[in-house]
C-alpha cells in the first residue's frame, strides 16, 4: 500500500525494490534449490539476515497486515520484534 500522494510513482518504486521471498517449506526446498536470479535477496545474497515471522492465530487485531521492520547500525534482526507485538499483536 502507498500513500495516496506516491500512487502516480508506483511502476517506478516497484521497479527499484527487491523482491521478498517467503521460507520455502522443507518439503518443497529441492524444487527451488537451484533458483536465483537478479531479485535475489538471500542473506547470502547481501550479507544480510531476513527474518520473516508467520501471523499468529490469535492476532484478530492483526487482520492479513505485515509488519516491515527496519533496524538502523549496530541492532539486529531481533532487536524491533517487541515493538513489532506490541504495535500490531499478531502481525506477521
Amino acid at each position: 500500500m502507498l500513500p495516496a500522494q506516491y500512487e502516480p510513482q508506483r511502476a517506478q518504486i516497484e521497479a527499484v525494490l527487491p523482491r521478498i521471498h517467503l521460507p520455502v517449506p522443507a518439503s518443497t526446498a529441492s524444487v527451488f534449490a537451484d533458483t536465483t536470479g537478479p531479485e535475489d535477496v538471500s542473506g547470502d545474497a547481501l550479507g544480510f539476515i531476513h527474518r520473516y515471522i508467520p501471523p499468529a492465530a490469535e492476532g484478530e487485531l492483526a487482520g492479513g497486515t505485515t509488519l516491515v521492520l527496519l533496524h538502523g547500525t549496530g541492532g539486529d534482526e531481533d532487536d524491533l520484534l517487541p515493538l513489532g507485538r506490541a504495535l500490531l499483536p499478531g502481525a506477521a
